[in-house]
């Protein structure tokens, strides 16, 4: 059985990507790439949490499982985020520099279409690849490398690199990310984010004093973000596809 997507995104689907947004031409606005002195990477830090999937379309028990701890990665110090859906037992493991919040490398295992994926990134030189699994149909194996001009961030996790930004009513940035396909092509893309102002939301029983960020891009359909001030992660996170996850409490 051949796979049904010929583009595979090195992005958590459930919870990165809209719908897509081809109209919309992202890149409007300042780049700030890992390394620029917008970005403030002590604002991650340890946590484990959870969010629950809030839908207007599905009364839905899904969850999705947040764990962010500090890591070895090809014999150097990283942040490893892992993140679990639904009590899956491979999480998606995802590798950050501590110094600049970039994107390290990957390590995912998709056990229902039957592929394993490495990513390794360094110098900004990516290097990828995909292997079938022991008795898997999956066709699409290959290793590949690509070089950027810059280090890209991870646009699963893309509320932890806006979390970073010094966040203010008005501020207009736009940040990098990546797109691999299965037959060897890249595709650099450019996250346009905005935030909008202050929002009180309730989440966990506790209210938070919130920044609400808009952000668009031609590939990702667009999501909010709400992020506050005394928490490294966001409290919610609604895409534009009207699926909100919501922190519903600490593990």
């Amino acid at each position: 059985m051949k796979p049904i997507l010929s583009i595979l995104v090195l992005s958590l689907v459930l919870i990165s990507c809209g719908t897509s947004n081809k109209e919309y031409i992202s890149g409007n606005f300042q780049k700030v790439v890992p390394g620029d002195t917008m970005i403030n990477p002590s604002t991650l830090t340890a946590h484990h949490i959870q969010y629950r999937k809030a839908s207007a379309l599905s009364l839905s028990n899904d969850k999705m499982d947040y764990r962010v701890s500090k890591s070895i990665f090809n014999s150097k110090e990283a942040w490893l985020v892992e993140i679990t859906f639904n009590n899956n037992p491979s999480p998606d493991s995802i590798f950050l520099s501590p110094s600049d919040l970039s994107y390290a490398g990957r390590r995912l295992s998709m056990d229902g279409a039957g592929y394993f994926m490495n990513v390794d990134m360094e110098l900004n030189e990516m290097v990828a690849s995909l292997k079938a699994m022991p008795g898997s149909h999956w066709e699409a194996e290959g290793d590949w490398t690509h070089t950027y001009d810059h280090g890209m961030f991870e646009i699963a996790i893309m509320n932890y690199f806006i979390k970073a930004l010094p966040l203010k009513e008005g501020l207009k940035v736009s940040m990098p990310y990546h797109v691999f396909s299965s037959r060897g092509n890249w595709k650099h893309y450019w996250l346009d984010v905005i935030v909008d102002g202050k929002e009180t939301v309730e989440a966990n029983g506790k209210e938070y004093d919130t920044w609400v960020v808009q952000s668009l891009s031609q590939y990702d359909g667009g999501k909010t973000f709400w992020i506050a001030d005394e928490v490294p992660y966001a409290v919610k996170i609604h895409s534009h596809g009207n699926t909100a996850w919501i922190y519903s409490g600490d593990l």
